[in-house]
């Protein structure tokens, strides 16, 4: 055997130093080290300085408001340096996360927005991939505006452009058109009327479009020949008081379509989109215009989380403002979905009186999500809408958590959201003897404050499935200790199906979609 102390100095000898990698291994393990980092690093040989400057992606974080005036000052020499140097060198990605306000001179310099411009055009010349800027004004009293620079629609490896812009107005260049991009996403930004329609008929590649927080405009009209994938949040906030009140979405190849839209006013929606697969709806689903009769006819999987109390529209189902038709033509568009999430709210609104029924009839699998803070499951609501609207249902998921892609707001709780009627309870209640047809499976969450209910719901579809071969009722034992008091109040009840297996068991996590990238990808 070797000797240890030979061995140990052989390994000494054999140390692999930064001088031995490749270029591309050694910008890889820069992306990791900050922007300080990177320019001590630059100092130590002539190599490293030109594989700093050479470095394909650069993170810029001046949104740290610690940094003192002096070392901002050396911050931004550094960069000018840097930038500089690199005189048009490929960048794979640029990162700029600055907060900026002209009226604090204690921390900011005062030609901050020159120079951050200049970085911008240089950053332009290096066929850059992908942009990120995060840019905020702290002025409130007034807005700033923030201009891209032009020479951004000129750089044709462009793929993924993302601006979130605080207290500010943004103005796109709409002279020139973004010919290669891909992925635009827009968040918090003070716009003009009608850009977004500019710009998105100037991007002749465009793969998937999202906007969220916008403020400054009432009508969004979205009109693509090429978008995929389409992605819109507009909520009620305190700085945005009245959100948009009408979209057009005009998107002939459009495969997947996300709705999250809040708003005091009259809201009118138009789409026109027949090729979408993924529909997901979240929100209040008081609408006042149709969807140009559309029947979206290749849909597979949709997703409707309705925060609008159904006694609302029964109460002004009888007006002439043509609510009723809008919303029921929205729910009829949904019915060759597969694939359905929906939560106690979206059922209590379809059953209104004031809509026509809808059969489900391509419905194969239902996840049916009931908030925490609610009753629980309503049982003669479940079963009506099994009984009436899913005739070929085989999958039943009940689950207690939603993951909505923003919070609910505090006046629009869950337990408001899914006050009931007198007349749906009515119907409801007289389908608790009729059969459920081709159910097969049954998952089912106990969590406090529905736990009653659950297993109500457990008996009950036990007695009405005639087709039922498997029930899963899932615990958390954290809160049931006694499981015990579980099975045996299962096994008492009724069952129709001669063949089913009923499981208890215990769950630590919280119950998902199977296919979660449909319904919980929240906007990035």
């Amino acid at each position: 055997m070797e000797p240890l102390q030979k061995r140990t100095s052989t390994s000494k000898d054999e140390q692999i130093h930064i001088n031995d990698l490749p270029d591309h291994l050694v910008h890889n393990i820069l992306k990791f080290l900050t922007t300080e980092d990177v320019s001590r690093l630059s100092v130590v040989s002539r190599r490293c300085r030109n594989l700093c400057i050479s470095v394909p992606s650069i993170v810029i974080d001046l949104a740290d408001m610690k940094r003192t005036l002096g070392k901002r000052a050396e911050y931004f020499n550094f960069m000018d340096r840097f930038m500089m140097n690199r005189n048009g060198l490929k960048l794979a990605s640029f990162k700029l996360d600055w907060e900026f306000s002209k009226t604090d001179h204690r921390l900011y310099l005062y030609n901050e927005d020159y120079r951050v411009d200049s970085w911008l055009n240089q950053v332009s010349k290096s066929n850059v991939e992908t942009l990120d800027l995060q840019i905020r004004f702290r002025e409130l009293n007034y807005y700033k505006t923030f201009v891209l620079p032009y020479g951004f629609t000129n750089c044709e490896s462009l793929n993924r452009l993302k601006i979130t812009l605080h207290n500010g107005i943004l103005v796109l260049p709409i002279s020139n058109s973004f010919d290669f991009l891909q992925h635009l996403i827009i968040e918090n930004a003070i716009i003009q009327e009608n850009i977004i329609k500019e710009v998105l008929l100037g991007c002749k590649t465009l793969f998937r479009f999202s906007i969220s927080h916008i403020k400054g405009i009432e009508f969004l009209d979205i009109e693509s020949s090429t978008l995929v994938i389409l992605e819109i949040f507009s909520a009620i906030e305190d700085l945005n008081p009245s959100p948009i009140s009408k979209i057009n979405i005009s998107a002939c190849r459009l495969k997947m379509l996300y709705l999250y839209w809040i708003s005091l006013g009259r809201k009118k929606l138009v789409i026109f989109a027949p090729e979408v697969v993924f529909l997901k709806l979240e929100g209040d689903l008081q609408y006042y215009d149709s969807l140009r009769d559309i029947r979206f006819e290749k849909l597979h999987a949709t997703s409707v989380f309705s925060q609008t109390n159904p006694s609302m529209l029964i109460d002004n189902g009888g007006g002439d403002s043509g609510q009723p038709r809008c919303n029921d033509e929205i729910f009829q568009s949904l019915r060759e979905a597969r694939l359905m999430s929906v939560n106690m709210g979206f059922i209590k609104v379809l059953s209104a009186e004031i809509f026509l029924a809808i059969s489900f009839e391509n419905l194969e699998t239902l996840h049916l999500h009931v908030s925490p803070d609610s009753d629980g499951y309503d049982v003669p609501m479940v079963v009506y809408f099994l009984t009436e609207s899913c005739p070929n249902l085989q999958s039943l998921v009940l689950q207690s958590y939603f993951e909505s892609a923003v919070p609910v707001n505090a006046n629009q709780s869950n337990s408001t959201i899914e006050e009931s009627t007198n007349y749906i309870d009515t119907i409801a209640t007289n389908n608790l003897n009729l059969p459920i047809e081709n159910l097969k499976s049954v998952e089912i969450e106990l969590r406090v404050g529905n736990s009653h209910s659950g297993l109500k719901l457990v008996k009950q579809l036990l007695k009405q499935a005639k087709t039922l071969e498997k029930i899963t009722v899932y615990y958390f034992p954290v809160v049931y200790r006694k499981v015990q008091e579980i099975i045996s109040s299962v096994q008492q009840f009724e069952r129709a199906s001669p063949t089913v297996s009923v499981y208890v068991l215990p769950r630590s996590y919280k119950l998902y979609s199977k296919d979660k990238r449909l319904f919980f990808s929240p906007l990035v």
